[in-house]
């Protein structure tokens, strides 16, 4: 479920063991090939199929506006905090959440530049609450749960930035579009 679609009575009345799965991503260049927002397009995707899988046992506040992405930030498009603001950012809408009554708390990464910071938020939240005996905090990212059952030989190599494994997942879940499958096919510079 998410926050957004929700009207405030409704979060008030779901259980407070609900978890609360907060999607993290970046907005910055992944390659020549692909959009700048590759890592919401894909978190997107995760994160509605995990919605559809476990019916009204989570909740997901919005994919947050607040980007960090420092080490692409040369490249135009890119948009990004600095790592204080961000981690403030996060904090504060990690903040919120757990002021509504909601004690499972989890920072799902879907941008390797977010790692340190989703890590921090997490451990200062849990400082900070160590009177909270049934809070649960955790930060993981989608590609430490990724395990693709068949996939093919030359694919068989470990997610990078604008990767074949990348470029072939967003294919796959924008397929349906062929006007942004024809421009992205046509891009000269394809990621190794």
């Amino acid at each position: 479920m998410k926050f957004t679609l929700l009207q405030w009575l409704d979060v008030e009345a779901l259980p407070k063991e609900t978890p609360a799965v907060f999607p993290i991503e970046a907005c910055e260049q992944h390659g020549g090939q692909l959009p700048l927002h590759t890592a919401d397009i894909l978190l997107e995707e995760i994160v509605g199929r995990t919605e559809r899988r476990l019916a009204q046992r989570s909740v997901c506040p919005a994919i947050m506006a607040w980007k960090f992405a420092a080490s692409f930030g040369f490249f135009p498009g890119t948009i990004t905090a600095e790592p204080r603001l961000y981690l403030d950012l996060l904090l504060n809408d990690l903040e919120c959440v757990l002021s509504h009554g909601f004690r499972r708390l989890i920072l799902f990464n879907g941008h390797g530049g977010n790692i340190v910071s989703s890590v921090q938020a997490a451990f200062d939240l849990r400082r900070k609450h160590r009177h909270y005996s049934d809070m649960s905090m955790l930060s993981t990212a989608c590609w430490k749960n990724a395990h693709p059952k068949n996939y093919r030989n030359d694919l068989a190599q470990p997610m990078e930035h604008a990767c074949k494994w990348e470029t072939s997942r967003l294919l796959a879940i924008t397929y349906p579009r062929p006007a942004f499958c024809k421009t992205l096919l046509s891009r000269r510079q394809i990621a190794d």
